[in-house]
């Protein structure tokens, strides 16, 4: 039961009447007096049960974590601090002789608060769970904007950085291990009759055991990989029938299918694998799901017959415990980790020595491309009334969409070099001169494509292939610097963005463009501040939800810090409203 009271009638022995030394309390009195009426107990009403026994202040909890965070606090100090110093009582309007917490009160109220346990903790953020999780970060921002210290429609620079996942990398051998001793702890838990028979019982010892080091031997891993796939599709199989539906729906069940089908694929043996990059969720050469199916009835397939091989694909399910963790590359490749992208926008300062605060953050998967953030980005800050004239990138987030789209949509400048097109020693498409009313391309010697085929996706125009033939280019003075060798004609991609990408590239040459880039560059001080004091650069929790808020209370601390600067060096500011 939540007992709220609006107004609080203040004591004698209220922390905030015994402090004299301002100076060394000055950041407790601007944490309660500007940050701790943002959020209070009728904001979790929802909750908490209308009965029962009285519980903890959640808004108590929430500020504790604050500024658990802004200090770079374990839960099990920041229970501590909130108990014995006097600064924290101060900042969280307490009573001197308050006695604080346990520890595991933090745990309990996350939990709550996020609505998240370990049946739930893999799933996705909803968009209400989203709003829960930036509910102190859009008030404080809204408390910026009536300070004039952020302004609606100030530019905006946007970065990303990579984030570690909380769960161990491992590899295929592993996830599949891993995700069987998951399923063989929830059947013992559910129903053991199913290990007991006498085909499954072998799996029950193998999969209780840790794994061991001679077992991820580099010649043995391939072999084990396969027999653990052979378990897992045996232990499928038999939860396949009718009277065991309510088994298959358990969640590590779910999970151990998942990681079957991203790390390897079973082939007849003897199949000859093809050349070249696989095409995303190619199965040409798999066996079918009648195939699998067979494997263990009579006259199916033997096993034998069968062989197991890793599947190629970038969107693989790395490890059971942190399912939303992917393999994340950037810098060319230069860098490399597994777990999530966290995406971070803040105000670019219209003169020198103003203060930057953080407007908009999100997570996406290790994964996605920066590119598939940025329209979403400025959906978000039109929603909360944001009009930045232009928006500052790095070439991850341009393309010829984003900058088109930014500009019609949003009326917002993209700026940012866009990806420049790979060296080939040849005539690059942007050389080709494109008229998609005309339907034709011309070449820079001057000849006329001689066919050009509009390319359509749900009635939507998406670009076009012009094709120069061998006849147009052979004799042509210019064919040693547009054709490979031994190639008779070309062949050409635009995107319905075509036009917008090149000019996006002509700009970037400019130096008036490279000069004003460089306001851009500050923003990695963002990301210095989470790898060092904040100690966020690898998560410390599992599931997009806890990750999400972990992160949140990091971004909330930094505009904490910087608005408490602001004031400091303006001590004159008062709100716009007031």
């Amino acid at each position: 039961m939540l007992r709220v009271a609006d107004h609080k009638q203040r004591s004698f022995f209220d922390a905030g009447y015994l402090v004299t030394d301002q100076r060394e309390f000055e950041f407790a009195r601007f944490y309660a007096r500007e940050i701790l009426p943002l959020v209070t107990d009728r904001d979790f009403v929802e909750f908490y049960p209308e009965t029962g026994r009285e519980a903890t202040s959640p808004a108590l909890l929430f500020h504790s974590s604050v500024l658990a965070k802004v200090e770079g606090l374990s839960d099990r100090k920041a229970s501590k601090a909130v108990k014995t110093r006097l600064d924290w009582k101060v900042a969280l309007g307490l009573r001197v002789d308050d006695p604080g917490f346990d520890s595991t009160r933090l745990v309990r109220f996350r939990s709550r608060f996020l609505e998240r346990n370990s049946a739930n903790a893999q799933e996705p953020a909803s968009e209400v769970e989203q709003a829960r999780v930036r509910l102190l970060f859009d008030r404080i921002v809204d408390k910026l904007c009536d300070y004039g210290l952020v302004k609606r429609n100030q530019s905006i620079r946007l970065d990303s950085t990579h984030v570690l996942s909380a769960a161990k990398n491992i590899n295929r051998y592993q996830t599949i291990f891993e995700s069987m001793k998951l399923v063989v702890r929830a059947l013992d838990s559910e129903d053991r009759r199913v290990l007991d028979a006498e085909a499954l019982a072998p799996l029950r010892e193998k999969y209780s055991k840790p794994l061991g080091a001679y077992d991820l031997k580099k010649d043995l891993v391939r072999k084990n990989l396969e027999l653990a796939a052979k378990d897992a599709l045996r232990l499928l199989h038999a939860l396949a029938g009718k009277s065991r539906r309510g088994l298959r729906e358990l969640h590590a069940v779910q999970v151990l299918g998942k990681a079957v089908r991203d790390n390897v694929e079973l082939r007849r043996k003897g199949t000859k694998r093809r050349r070249g990059r696989p095409k995303k969720d190619d199965q040409a050469d798999s066996l079918s799901e009648a195939d699998i199916g067979s494997l263990f009835e009579p006259g199916g397939l033997s096993v034998e017959e069968v062989e197991v091989v890793e599947r190629q694909s970038g969107d693989r399910m790395i490890t059971p415990h942190d399912e939303s963790a992917r393999l994340g590359v950037k810098k060319g490749g230069k860098l490399r980790w597994v777990g999530s992208k966290l995406h971070a926008a803040e105000t670019v300062p219209e003169k020198r020595g103003e203060p930057s605060f953080l407007v908009d953050f999100t997570m996406t998967a290790a994964n996605v491309p920066d590119v598939a953030e940025t329209l979403p980005t400025q959906e978000r800050l039109q929603r909360r009334d944001f009009k930045p004239p232009r928006l500052y990138v790095d070439k991850g987030y341009v393309s010829g969409e984003t900058v088109a789209k930014s500009r019609d949509n949003y009326n917002t400048e993209l700026h940012g070099p866009p990806a420049q097109p790979r060296a080939t020693g040849r005539f690059q498409p942007e050389q080709f001169s494109v008229d998609f009313d005309a339907e034709s391309a011309t070449c820079p010697a001057g000849k006329t494509s001689d066919t050009f085929k509009r390319r359509y996706e749900d009635d939507t125009f998406t670009g076009a292939d012009a094709r120069f033939n061998k006849a147009t280019c052979s004799g042509c003075p210019l064919a040693g610097q547009c054709l490979s060798k031994g190639q008779a004609g070309r062949t050409l991609s635009f995107t319905a963005y075509h036009h917008d990408l090149v000019r996006q590239r002509e700009k970037a040459r400019t130096p008036e463009f490279r000069r004003d880039y460089k306001k851009r560059a500050p923003g990695e001080g963002i990301f210095a501040d989470l790898a060092g004091p904040l100690r966020l650069r690898r998560s410390s929790v599992k599931g997009p939800v806890k990750s999400l808020f972990e992160q949140s209370l990091g971004m909330v601390a930094i505009n904490v810090k910087r608005f408490f600067k602001a004031l400091q060096r303006q001590p004159k500011v008062v709100p716009m409203r007031a």
